[in-house]
């Protein structure tokens, strides 16, 4: 991340260049008029002048103001509301500031955006943000924050870095402008709401936020619809907010990890989904995977079970005249055995029959039920 300094040379530069464009500018629209051509002043003379009569006079001046009853307080309030000023914004100490415990809309604040704010505001004359943040006022004289608290941050950081910002005045960045509401909600989920429509108004919230916050209202209004937490929220269009809340609710059921990253605009939501659906995927693939290797794994120790026990030497040659057992082996394999039959046959002498290059089947099965095979083990055993 950036340094202070580093994001105040940027912003210079950002407006030195903005500067630059906007003289540009106007030197393309300035049109000069045509050499061939020169503007005459008009002249008025005095006998082109309209004369003034005395009675025209006395009709444009304005009639006395009557007595007024009512106190130089009142009017000044009245002048006051007429003007469109509004009296409910106070300066408020930024020390008297509190948040919401748990559940704030916002959670995620980006440090540059704080820094940029904090840039912006001490180069403003008041040393302001350029719109008051909101509040409610509590019991202990103390503040509830309802909106704004990016500028509150910003300002605080301001207050930490005056000396970097080159602001001399030490009683800059300790208080903000503020209005304050009336009757704070005593429903938390009320205040929450007033959080949504504010962010929302300034298109300053991403589906992650939203998405929290819909989770707490559903907790209050477990049966309220989609529609209707986007007519509570105050979405002017209902349809599609109740688009973006179904999206905003589909988003908290992906994994924790990817929310962050959405929350702290690591990622837009959109490649959160699309991670989100590579992970069930190759989750998918795992499971199929371990099931078939644990299907392959009893298959084998089924067939383990299932096989005799191979007997020693002495157990061979003892069981093979009383019973002969049939085991089914693959072709390939009955052939390299008839072969090796053959082979260990004539290192001992045996007379073996002839296989050929290619044996076949009937040769093959010759081969292996003949006498060749106990002849061989006495050989071997003696």
């Amino acid at each position: 991340m950036a340094t202070l300094a580093e994001r105040m040379e940027q912003k210079r530069r950002e407006k030195q260049a903005r500067k630059n464009q906007d003289q540009q500018a106007s030197q393309d629209t300035i049109q000069t008029p045509p050499s061939n051509e020169s503007v005459q002043p008009q002249i008025v003379t005095n006998t082109e002048r309209p004369e003034t009569k005395t009675e025209d006079i006395r009709k444009a001046t304005p009639p006395p103001r009557e007595a007024s009853s009512q106190t130089p307080t009142v009017m000044m309030k009245e002048q006051i509301a007429a003007a469109g000023i509004d009296t409910s914004v106070q300066f408020i100490d930024l020390d008297l500031i509190d948040t919401e415990e748990t559940g704030q809309v916002r959670s995620f604040f980006d440090p540059e955006r704080i820094m940029d704010l904090a840039i912006e505001f001490s180069e403003s004359r008041e040393k302001q943000p350029d719109h008051p943040i909101t509040l409610f006022q509590k019991s202990d004289g103390r503040y509830l924050l309802s909106g704004g608290e990016s500028r509150v941050r910003a300002m605080k950081y301001a207050r930490e870095h005056r000396t970097e910002l080159n602001v001399e005045d030490v009683t800059a960045f300790t208080q903000v402008r503020a209005t304050i509401l009336q009757n704070m909600p005593v429903n938390k989920i009320e205040r929450t709401r007033k959080q949504l429509k504010e962010n929302l108004l300034r298109d300053d919230l991403n589906l992650a936020e939203l998405g929290m916050a819909m989770q707490e209202f559903l907790k209050e209004y477990p049966n309220a619809t989609h529609k209707e937490a986007a007519e509570w929220v105050g979405f002017k269009n209902s349809n599609s907010g109740r688009v973006k809340i179904s999206n905003a609710l589909k988003l908290m059921e992906i994994s924790p990890q990817l929310i962050k990253q959405v929350l702290a605009q690591e990622i837009s939501a959109n490649k959160a989904f699309k991670i989100h659906e590579e992970q069930i995927k190759e989750a998918a693939a795992e499971k199929r995977e371990a099931v078939l290797n644990t299907e392959t794994k009893e298959n084998s120790d089924s067939t383990l079970k299932k096989q005799p026990k191979k007997p020693k030497k002495s157990e061979q040659i003892a069981a093979a005249p009383k019973k002969k057992q049939t085991i089914s082996v693959p072709l390939e394999t009955a052939t390299k055995l008839s072969t090796l039959i053959n082979f260990i046959a004539q290192q001992h002498d045996l007379d073996t029959p002839a296989l050929g290059d290619k044996p076949s089947r009937k040769d093959i099965i010759a081969t292996i039920n003949s006498d060749l095979l106990e002849k061989i083990l006495e050989k071997i055993t003696e």
